[in-house]
């Protein structure tokens, strides 16, 4: 774009429209057709003449001409660069719309669809950098640029010593995922997700199919973008999801098979179960092609904003991003040491929570508030021998922050954890057996669900049978 336009209010209603040539010389073509002159009526006058900056701007408004871009302009928005300039819409704008119509420079409806379309592509891949305006004028101060890189227009690296850099430190976070990724295989906790009937993960696509519509060059471009860690902004474009509730994916399902009803009456989906370390191995391969989203407990959720939050025994970690009616992530409750008395030897100890016959300290992390609640009963019961607060002090946090920081202290080879699904997914899985295997699918399904099952079982037994006292 070789001008830009500016619609800013000046004082109700008086309204401007300021063409600022880019090329000051193109001033001097006689070849240039439209002059853009709004006169200006006395109230208009009084306003901008107390505005020397403002009266300014209007008189070069009086000599700017309207230009016609050239082959070479041309040229290069269609295959180089192109600066595109956006403001508030008003009565002045629709004005020169209007005139722009009436000298054919208006472009065609299809060629603005074919521009929208691949504006939206260019936005996927991060070929699209946008700021605000700061000039000096007043006339600019609602205005947004965006810079428009095509075809072989790649931006060169800002630091190629920080590229490289980067790439070692993304070597050195690789193999710090790889190691978490063997903690979480050791888990064996379910998350619940959907299939169709070839055993693949539902996966959503936005209505255009921008994926298939990249050309060569887009496709170039972000294998470039990654490689030198220009990729940070580039947001995936299919999405997946998967669940901690089996009831919540069990409604997400009923939705996707009433939408594909009409479309596709053969279609048939099902509700699978996987671990939490597949969902985790699938989100960081497929991070820049897939957006795989770990959908929390809504019940949990929605207990633990209405209720459970005002309880004085429950705080939330200083990292933990909260309000009243908003919680960010899958919530996750720690039983936090307390200070306890030794009924033999009279003496004030930190007693800390263990899971069954634990020898070394390891994160027990619950999903549930109330499966917490219930641990903790029990393990007052198992030591008597201190005197123990009825309620736990629990600590609140969420799932995929707590991940994030285990990657961060992976060094600590003392870093354990242990999670606890909550009794509804016990129930779920254990439910699950119990159907007849119909088809492949099933057989898939129920040889997965079998592990599942006995870790469950495993920590089910432990908070509601006896144990020996410590």
């Amino acid at each position: 774009m070789i001008f830009q336009n500016y619609f800013t209010n000046i004082s109700q209603p008086n309204l401007i429209t300021h063409l600022h040539i880019n090329n000051k010389k193109l001033n001097k073509d006689k070849n240039f057709p439209a002059m853009v002159n709004y006169p200006l009526s006395n109230n208009k006058r009084s306003v901008i003449e107390k505005n020397n900056v403002l009266a300014d701007e209007i008189e070069k408004t009086a000599n700017k001409v309207l230009i016609s871009p050239n082959f070479i302009i041309r040229l290069l928005n269609n295959y180089w660069q192109e600066t595109i300039f956006l403001s508030k819409s008003n009565s002045v704008s629709e004005t020169y719309i209007n005139q722009l119509r009436s000298d054919g420079i208006i472009i065609h409806k299809n060629q603005y669809k074919k521009f929208l379309s691949e504006f939206s592509k260019a936005l996927t891949i991060n070929r699209i950098k946008s700021s605000l305006n700061a000039g000096e004028s007043y006339l600019s101060a609602n205005e947004v640029k965006y810079v428009w890189k095509k075809g072989f227009n790649f931006s060169l690296p800002k630091n190629l010593l920080r590229s490289i850099v980067n790439r070692k430190t993304n070597k050195e976070l690789i193999n710090k995922q790889a190691k978490l990724l063997k903690k979480l295989n050791k888990q064996k906790f379910p998350v619940f997700t959907i299939v169709n009937n070839c055993n693949q993960i539902l996966v959503a696509e936005p209505p255009e199919k921008l994926a298939n519509n990249y050309n060569l060059i887009d496709r170039l471009y972000k294998c470039y973008s990654i490689y030198f860690g220009e990729s940070q902004n580039i947001r995936p474009i299919y999405q997946s999801l998967f669940f901690l509730n089996p009831q919540d994916a069990v409604e997400y399902k009923i939705y996707i098979e009433s939408q594909y009803k009409s479309v596709s009456p053969n279609s048939h989906f099902y509700l699978m179960t996987t671990e939490l370390n597949d969902y985790y191995q699938l989100a960081i391969s497929l991070k820049h092609k897939v957006q795989f989203c770990l959908i929390p407990d809504l019940k949990e959720l929605g207990q633990l904003m209405y209720d459970y939050q005002h309880n004085q025994n429950l705080s939330f970690h200083t990292a933990q991003k909260y309000g009243q009616y908003a919680f960010q992530g899958q919530p996750i409750y720690f039983i936090k040491p307390t200070v306890a008395k030794n009924k033999q030897t009279n003496k004030l100890t930190n007693v800390y929570y263990r899971f069954q016959d634990q020898t070394e300290h390891t994160d027990v992390i619950f999903m549930n508030y109330n499966t917490a609640l219930l641990a903790w009963k029990k393990f007052v019961h198992s030591n008597h021998n201190y005197k123990l607060p009825t309620n736990p002090q629990i600590l609140v946090y969420n799932l995929e922050d707590y991940l994030n920081t285990c990657l961060s202290s992976l060094k600590d080879q003392t870093n354990n954890f242990l999670f606890v699904p909550s009794k509804e997914s016990y129930v779920f899985l254990k439910s699950r057996l119990l159907l007849k295997p119909n088809n492949s699918i099933h057989r898939i399904i129920v040889n997965n669900l079998t592990a599942f099952r006995l870790f469950a079982n495993k920590i089910v037994w432990s908070l509601t049978s006896k144990h020996p006292i410590n």
